[in-house]
Parts: structure tokens; sequence; C-alpha cells
């Protein structure tokens, strides 16, 4: 069973305050490990639920774009043009500390 992992990487600076909040939301999601692909299909679909939401709230300013494309070893969410992105990694080695 393949296990996947969170990456935030900040991007370009926020234009209004619809990306200042999806900016502030998606940073919170850096370093989540999904046991296994179904926990990752339906963790993008509530990024972009919420990403959704964002735009509902914030009708006078232009909307925040979800973008998610697949590469052979990440798939990568990009966020209103690239104000930040996720990339969720395969996890190849976990590592797990014992504490005495």
């Amino acid at each position: 069973m393949s296990k996947y992992f969170v990456k935030f990487i900040n991007g370009n600076q926020c234009k209004n305050s619809a990306e200042s909040t999806a900016y502030n939301y998606v940073k919170t999601l850096d370093g989540i490990l999904f046991p296994d692909e179904e926990s990752k299909y339906d963790f993008t679909k509530e990024v972009n639920r919420r990403i959704e939401e964002i735009n509902i709230e914030s009708r006078r300013c232009r909307d925040v774009k979800f973008s998610m494309w697949n590469y052979d070893t990440s798939t990568q969410i990009s966020i209103a043009d690239g104000i930040c992105y996720l990339e969720i990694y395969k996890v190849n080695l976990e590592i797990c500390s014992t504490n005495d």
C-alpha cells in the first residue's frame, strides 16, 4: 500500500483578499501524510471544494483558479495561477522514530 506526502511550495504574491484566503488555507496543508490513493483523491477534491467556497465568499474578487496535473513521481496543485502550489509525493521510504 502506497502512502503520499503533501508539500507546500510558495509562489507569487497574492493580488486580492480571495487569493490571500486561499494561500493561508493551502499553507496549513503542508506536511500531511495520506495512507492510500483514495485518501489522496479525497484530499484533492476537498481542496478544490474549499477553493470554490472561497470564490463564492469573495464575489468582488477575481476567482481563484485550481489546477492539478500529474507527473511520474507526484501530483501538483496550483492555486490562483501560481500564488502557491501543493505537491503530493508518493512515499518511497518512511522513517519512523522511536521515543525511549
